[in-house]
């Protein structure tokens, strides 16, 4: 994971996984996109993106043409469920090493 992002994930079917991720304030997530769908639903606190604050209850949908980097308010941080097709795909300088990791990952966590 990333210094302040904690995530429990939970296998719904063959490439969708339920998330529960906690972002401590001011943390963010790597410039990325996904191979499918992503459902973002934040339960407390708030984050931002390239397109917009999202706060308590409000519902952010992403597809694989999307690319963010959402980081958690500087106040609260920010508490969300989300829904994934697929893994994230990363961009940027660290992109190759990043990828590498998710595979990895995927590997040994793929029967949760």
């Amino acid at each position: 994971g990333f210094r302040g992002l904690y995530e429990h994930s939970f296998k719904l079917s063959t490439n969708e996984y339920i998330k529960l991720i906690k972002m401590d304030p001011g943390t963010n997530v790597p410039l990325h996109s996904h191979n499918g769908k992503e459902y973002i639903l934040v339960l407390e606190g708030s984050f931002s993106d390239e397109y917009g604050t999202y706060a308590k209850g409000n519902l952010q949908i992403n597809d694989s043409k999307v690319k963010h980097t959402p980081f958690a308010c500087d106040k609260d941080g920010c508490i969300c469920l989300t829904i994934t097709e697929k893994e994230l795909v990363f961009y940027g300088p660290f992109a190759p090493i990043l990828n590498l990791l998710t595979f990895i990952k995927s590997l040994f966590f793929s029967n949760r």
